[in-house]
């Protein structure tokens, strides 16, 4: 494990300035409508999952690195990726992607920055002026809150919250946990292999150890409905020990059913403001179907007590 010595990352401490805010959740639990809607907002950077931020802090908890270590990357790599959107060096220009520049910035703001902005002085003088929050959008850092929290100064949260049988459908079409997937993974995750019938199965960190022989043995669907148990209590056990004004639950149902109350909610939280363009993104939301029927399904009696317990917390039927 690497452990910490005279050399450090220190430009991002003495850097680091602007406000931050991480929105996360469970994959499918509507954390990119709410980044996208938020993200057309005026001083809003938008980070949607970048590999190196969600990765650091479970490298930490698997102690593949250490925490001081890790803390100092990540608040250096937030500096140049800060300076690197706001002079729009990575911006998406494709029109029909959701995630396009375009969707998230007024034109007049991006034609201002690429012929006003230039080089590290003008984004500094940028971040002055305008006092930009850099919005992290993090799938699957619900148990890092704290590391955020020690790296972020006054990093707030909104932790987006749906149904787990909703979101292990969702989670089954996309196949991200069946056979072909652990035994052959491509995602860039941390994985831990094990052994089984002359098979090694690559399983993602959150698979508790002692449980993953019953992982295995587990359809694509039960998995996914695992996937979002272990996150969510993970999730719950840190969020229960942090103040309760760094944080805000988002549902989804809310998010898709009265967006309105919804933005207003979260911008007054974040302190950001919307403006026409959001209001054109609002309004799609609100034209958009975006509830989802849920099949018939079978819940694993294993999952069947965990899965029951985590909606009572969050008032689901």
């Amino acid at each position: 494990m690497l452990k910490q010595n005279d050399f450090s990352f220190t430009s991002g401490s003495l850097n680091l300035t602007c406000r931050t805010a991480v929105i996360t959740g469970v994959c499918r639990s509507g954390k990119t409508l709410l980044g996208n809607l938020l993200a057309t907002c005026d001083t809003v950077e938008h980070a949607d999952e970048p590999w190196l931020p969600m990765i650091l802090p479970m490298m930490v908890d698997q102690q593949l690195i250490h925490e001081d270590i890790a803390r100092e990357m990540f608040k250096t790599y937030t500096c140049e990726l800060l300076n690197d959107m706001i002079l729009l060096r990575n911006a998406n220009f494709r029109h029909h992607d959701l995630s396009s520049i375009w969707n998230q910035k007024m034109a007049v703001d991006i034609f201002n920055r690429i012929f006003e902005l230039k080089n590290r002085s003008d984004v500094a003088l940028f971040i002055q002026k305008y006092n930009p929050l850099l919005l992290y959008n993090l799938a699957e850092t619900l148990p890092f809150v704290k590391f955020f929290i020690n790296t972020l100064p006054n990093c707030k949260f909104l932790f987006v919250v749906r149904k787990g049988l909703e979101v292990a459908q969702e989670v089954r079409e996309k196949r991200w946990f069946s056979d072909e997937q652990l035994l052959h993974p491509i995602n860039a995750q941390i994985y831990h292999p094990f052994k089984y019938k002359d098979k090694t199965y690559h399983l993602p960190w959150w698979v508790q150890i002692h449980e993953s022989e019953m992982f295995i043995h587990f359809s694509d669907l039960e998995r996914a409905m695992y996937y979002w148990c272990v996150l969510m209590e993970k999730g719950l056990l840190v969020f229960d020990t942090v103040p309760n004004d760094s944080y805000t639950f988002i549902k989804y149902e809310s998010l898709v059913s009265d967006p309105k109350h919804v933005l207003k909610l979260t911008t007054e939280y974040l302190n950001i403001k919307p403006n026409p363009l959001t209001q054109m993104t609002l309004s799609k939301i609100c034209k958009s179907k975006n509830l989802y029927f849920l099949k018939r399904t079978n819940v694993p009696h294993q999952l069947r007590d965990r899965i029951f317990a985590l909606y009572h917390r969050f008032g689901y039927e």
